[in-house]
């Protein structure tokens, strides 16, 4: 539920009894309140997970899109195995960055995202160094990759 403060009392705005689907192992995502625009106040839950050495990182954003709550983004930011024991040839750790930009679609700021550390190939145990960057874009819904 969201409340707003009208007419000196507080009300609810939104009783919405599910937008999203969040947690890991019983521990809920830490929240913060987000600006995705003017006037596009957003709550960004950040998760963090570990399993058997295995860390994962995500954050994923909530806000008003025709006069309801949903999850608009959500993408990974940061997996690691250093707490898995493999052997320094096969460790990896890589991190992102989430910001917002000062392009602005349908009210909604682009999302930059940065990653860089070191990464695992997909078909085998080669690490390698990483760096990426993507752009998400609201597409009037939800956010979009588009570079």
């Amino acid at each position: 539920m969201i409340f707003a403060l009208k007419d000196h009392s507080w009300q609810a705005v939104y009783d919405q009894p599910h937008v999203t689907d969040l947690g890991a192992f019983g521990k809920p995502p830490n929240a913060h309140v987000r600006s995705l625009g003017p006037a596009k106040p957003a709550i960004e839950f950040e998760l963090s997970s570990m399993a058997q050495g295995y860390l994962g990182s995500s954050v994923t954003f909530v806000a008003e899109v025709n006069h309801k709550l949903r999850e608009v983004l959500s993408v990974a930011t940061g997996e690691s195995n250093e707490a898995a024991g493999m052997p320094p040839d096969q460790t990896f750790s890589w991190q992102a960055t989430v910001e917002t930009s000062a392009s602005i679609h349908e009210g909604f700021a682009d999302i930059i995202v940065k990653s860089s550390g070191t990464k695992g190939e997909e078909n085998g145990t080669d690490i390698h160094p990483y760096s990426a960057s993507a752009t998400y874009r609201f597409s009037g819904e939800v956010y979009k990759k588009v570079k």
